[in-house]
């Protein structure tokens, strides 16, 4: 049996006697009750996996895989890749599918929003990834392209494993599948003004691991009569057989889409993609499945005041990159590993550094703007911690580093009481928090069973920004 089913079984046992005093099953999930000044609230524990709502509905996880604040609530997606629930018969979890929860407000608990239950011919679930979740923000044009007035909003959602979809909010608790014309699985999803159609089109993409795959990306427009109110094309849009697409962003007018080890732009007119930018792979370990190339790309304002594409190339170096959307220059920001190596005194013991997962959100504005980076990469002496990486805008742009430590006693039964890593951070929506307060959890259990092991913090920005170690650069 793996090493870390070992230890989950211990924790199993040294947690039933909290379970039998109320914390197993029929508990409620963790909510959130601190109650200091935003930017300087402690991290508390937001959700962890294994509780159940107030409608019983069972709110688990593999993995916190994404969040997004929307009409003033948080909304999370939760994953089960890997889970294995049977290997903890003395706690009857169900198996799951991929859900939606939703937090309400600040001291709300956490229940779900939508389980997306769908089942194949063979009775399994078609969708155990939410791998993607965006606000989709359609606009009005004049005749001259001028966007005049907000068309509507969606919430939208990229679903995977072992089938893929993109399914649209038609109201709280209602959600509908847009039928977007393929079954791979969905892992990015972005908005984009096309110059030649003169609209808001909403672009999907992903697939499987596998190389060399002509991985179609989609796209569509608001139509309120559609399914899900999206009119996709029926067909997609080739980049050439390359990798997965892992993200998408606009930048300076342009759509860009990133599959490994490039990243590619689009061609309005034409409806044609072309690299611009290609990551030079030195160590056979990027082109592993283990690897995914360059994840959450991010547009930002550059040094010099003009747009650039912001990414983190996963494989062994985890290389952070600013790149020239009009000439694909690039330059290197950070090498993560070295600079990990740096701040712990020794190098990472996982091979695979992840520096970015979905996107790179900003936290702080200018003039000195904070963004944030998720982070896969473990240190021998802090094995439990997650960590996450922190940009402060400027010439060069600063990095540094923070940990997030887990809690003294996760509430439920878990597989494994590390953290491992941040995946998923949004900035609080709750008027309350005023813009003071972040969410972030994850947990990537990379390759390996796992149950229960999702989990969610709330912390104040400047108690969330407080530097691991100082390092001169």
């Amino acid at each position: 049996m793996h090493r870390r089913f070992i230890r989950g079984i211990l924790l199993c046992l040294a947690a039933a006697a909290a379970l039998q005093s109320g914390a197993g099953v029929g508990a409620r999930a963790v909510a959130q009750t601190a109650a200091v000044a935003p930017a300087d609230e402690p991290y508390t524990l937001s959700y962890a996996a294994g509780g159940y709502d107030a409608r019983e509905n069972f709110l688990g996880g593999t993995t916190l895989m994404n969040l997004a604040g929307f009409e003033g609530k948080l909304y999370a997606g939760v994953g089960y890749w890997m889970d294995r629930p049977q290997l903890f018969p003395q706690h009857k979890d169900p198996r799951s599918p991929a859900q939606l929860l939703v937090l309400d407000a600040k001291s709300a608990q956490w229940r779900q929003e939508y389980a997306f239950g769908q089942r194949d011919d063979a009775g399994a679930f078609k969708y155990n990834r939410l791998d993607e979740m965006k606000v989709a923000h359609f606009r009005r044009f004049d005749a001259a392209g001028k966007a005049v007035s907000t068309l509507v909003d969606l919430l939208m959602i990229g679903l995977g494993g072992p089938d893929g979809a993109v399914y649209t909010q038609l109201s709280p608790g209602k959600w509908e599948d847009t039928r977007i014309p393929t079954s791979d699985p969905i892992r990015a999803i972005a908005m984009h003004y096309d110059a030649n159609a003169k609209e808001d089109r909403v672009f999907a993409a992903g697939g499987v691991l596998a190389e060399n795959v002509d991985w179609d990306i989609y796209s569509g427009a608001y139509d309120a009569s559609a399914p899900g109110r999206i009119r996709w094309d029926p067909t997609g849009e080739t980049i050439g057989p390359h990798d997965r697409v892992m993200s998408m962003t606009e930048c300076d007018g342009a759509l860009f889409a990133a599959a490994r080890p490039s990243i590619f732009r689009r061609d309005d007119e034409t409806k044609t993609w072309k690299a611009i930018y290609s990551y030079p792979v030195s160590d056979p370990f990027d082109l592993t499945k283990f690897a995914s190339g360059f994840r959450g790309l991010t547009c930002i304002t550059g040094p010099d005041g003009k747009k650039a594409l912001l990414s983190g190339f996963e494989g062994s170096s985890g290389d952070i990159l600013r790149i020239d959307p009009r000439t694909g220059a690039a330059v290197f920001e950070l090498h993560t590993r070295q600079f990990l190596t740096e701040q712990w005194g020794s190098a990472p013991t996982k091979r695979d550094i992840i520096a970015g997962y979905n996107d790179i959100p900003e936290v702080k504005g200018e003039p000195n703007a904070v963004r944030l980076f998720g982070l896969l990469a473990l240190n021998a002496d802090a094995l439990n911690s997650a960590w996450f990486l922190s940009r402060k805008a400027g010439d060069p742009p600063r990095y540094a580093l923070h940990e997030v430590k887990p809690p003294p006693k996760f509430p439920f039964i878990r597989s494994d009481g590390a953290l491992w890593s941040v995946v998923a951070i949004a900035v609080s929506p709750f008027p309350v928090d005023h813009g003071q307060v972040v969410y972030l959890g994850g947990y990537d259990g990379h390759f390996e069973p796992d149950h229960n092991t999702a989990w969610l913090d709330r912390v104040g920005i400047d108690t969330a920004l407080t530097p691991y170690k100082e390092v001169p650069r």
